[in-house]
């Protein structure tokens, strides 16, 4: 998605046409990590020289008064139109913003987006340059979403009954396309590579200590995770969910797989067969552009949340977390991660669900707490409202972002048309 910029000056306000030029240029350049083009539109210009982009986000700047229909002719070329209120002080400097307020560029603001609202689904006034950029973040975002692909490795496990089993509604709603793969092919992948490159070598290296496993077990652990690699990248696709625990048969298990693919990789994969976490830790890591984590609760009596799982990610934020290879909790067999996840930190915890029709999205703290008899990564979370958590609850698995993307998470919602909890 191209997002494009114009600026609607009437030349009736602007008579000084230096000015008007000088002012442009300034805000072309502030716009820069926003906009990849940009344009003054004045009383004669012609828009056929901007054509037609149905597919990409007009960022439109009122500059003065007496804009309105130039607006509404541009907007009908866009997919998306942003209306940006540029003459609010802070979002450019104190000499352009102003000549915008003065030159009538604030009623003009509120006109054109109240006729665009009847007119275009997807438009939207920003207020300020921080929302703006999360704005656009977030409808990038959806346009990737596009045209995905995710794996469904084997069937959603049974237990796993809060999670969509339909794939034609994820197919209408996000455009993002399913394949089901027989696990068996994934097992005939494994079973076919000898040697696991690096993979064995980097998980010896880098954790701190081995408890239960062999070097032989993380060797074939480092085999599925490559073979899951392989797979992934035979389909083209972007993630996977993969029903983990029918894999128990191999003598292993993908949690060594699942965690490097999370950590390092563009991809996304849930474990236990759950589509509608894959879908939500596919959307969270191209908005976050890092690692994602997915993880049951256990429920503590002083109102926190002992979030666990044996596929954490074992860096995030560019800092490397501390682990050691263990087993995995449920079956005692393969390795999976005991990671040392950071406490203190902002994170964002989310989950798409109800047929894809809802989400719940809350900020939260690592903190320290007790480690219980559970899955093997543990991180205690005080959620900066638990009654929300628990009133807003989609199902087991939650996924989290290891840094603030509520409000990104917020606006990709609005865009999905997804129910806010």
């Amino acid at each position: 998605m191209k997002v494009i910029l114009c600026c609607f000056a009437a030349q009736r306000y602007w008579t000084d046409k230096n000015e008007l030029d000088e002012a442009f240029i300034y805000i072309k350049n502030e716009m820069k990590n926003i906009c990849s083009e940009a344009y003054l539109i004045d009383d004669s210009f012609d828009l056929n020289t901007i054509g037609n982009h149905n597919g990409d986000c007009l960022v439109a700047i009122p500059m003065s008064g007496g804009v309105q229909p130039r607006i509404l002719d541009t907007s009908r070329l866009f997919g998306r139109v942003v209306i940006f209120a540029g003459y609010i002080k802070d979002c450019f400097g104190d000499d352009v913003s102003r000549k915008m307020l003065i030159n009538n560029a604030a009623p003009a603001v509120m006109d054109v987006y109240a006729v665009l609202k009847r007119e275009i689904d997807n438009v939207i006034l920003c207020v300020s340059r921080n929302e703006l950029q999360k704005r656009v973040r977030a409808l990038n975002t959806v346009d990737e979403l596009k045209g995905c692909r995710i794996l469904a490795i084997g069937k959603t496990e049974p237990w796993v009954i809060s999670s969509i089993k339909n794939w034609e509604i994820i197919k209408q709603r996000l455009q993002i396309e399913i394949v089901d793969v027989e696990q068996s092919e994934l097992v005939q992948l494994y079973n076919g590579i000898e040697n696991d490159g690096l993979y064995s070598k980097e998980w010896l290296d880098g954790a701190d200590n081995m408890v239960e496993p062999t070097e032989g077990d993380v060797s074939d652990a480092s085999r599925l995770q490559a073979a899951l690699i392989k797979l992934i990248e035979k389909y083209n696709a972007q993630g996977a969910a993969i029903a983990c625990f029918q894999l128990l048969k191999t003598g292993t298990t993908a949690c060594l797989g699942v965690s490097y693919i999370n950590t390092y990789t563009d991809y996304a994969v849930s474990c236990e067969g759950d589509m509608d976490s894959a879908i939500t830790m596919l959307i969270m890591k191209k908005l976050a552009r890092d690692s994602v984590w997915m993880a049951n609760p256990n429920l503590q009596p002083d109102k926190t949340v002992n979030f666990v799982h044996c596929t954490a990610p074992i860096a995030a934020n560019g800092e490397k977390y501390s682990f050691i290879l263990r087993n995995h909790h449920e079956s005692g067999i393969g390795v999976s991660t005991e990671v040392e996840l950071p406490k203190n930190l902002k994170m964002t915890a989310c989950r798409i669900s109800n047929n894809l029709s809802q989400i719940t999205i809350q900020n939260c703290v690592g903190i320290y707490g007790d480690y219980e008899p559970s899955c093997r990564t543990q991180l205690r979370v005080k959620f900066d409202d638990f009654d929300k958590y628990i009133k807003t609850a989609l199902g087991c698995h939650h996924m989290f972002a290891f840094k603030d993307i509520k409000e990104e998470l917020i606006y990709v919602a609005e865009a999905l048309d997804l129910e806010i909890l």
